[in-house]
């Protein structure tokens, strides 16, 4: 079973031209974020969930394959991971 993941708190995303800009107070850092990586908070925003989860839903909203999703926001998920602006949740948080 793989691991659900919320948004970290207090975090602000804003669209910046092209691209998405987040603030993370867990980390104090602001990022520049793909439209993957947004996507991605957009979905954990409603609830949290694993990233299959995540590509699934993406999957039905957009029509697109799901094999081909989970290939392109992999790295995203691990970015945004490492950067703390997602983060795992314990049952006991669900």
């Amino acid at each position: 079973m793989q691991q659900r993941c919320a948004p970290s708190s207090a975090l602000q995303v804003e669209p910046l031209g092209e691209a998405w800009v987040a603030y993370c107070a867990r980390s104090g850092e602001t990022l520049m974020l793909s439209n993957d990586s947004a996507a991605i908070i957009e979905v954990l925003r409603e609830s949290a969930a694993s990233a299959d989860d995540v590509c699934r839903t993406l999957a039905a909203e957009s029509g697109v394959n799901i094999d081909e999703l989970q290939l392109r926001l992999s790295d995203a998920w691990a970015h945004l991971l490492d950067a703390g602006v997602i983060v795992p949740i314990t049952a006991t948080h669900t």
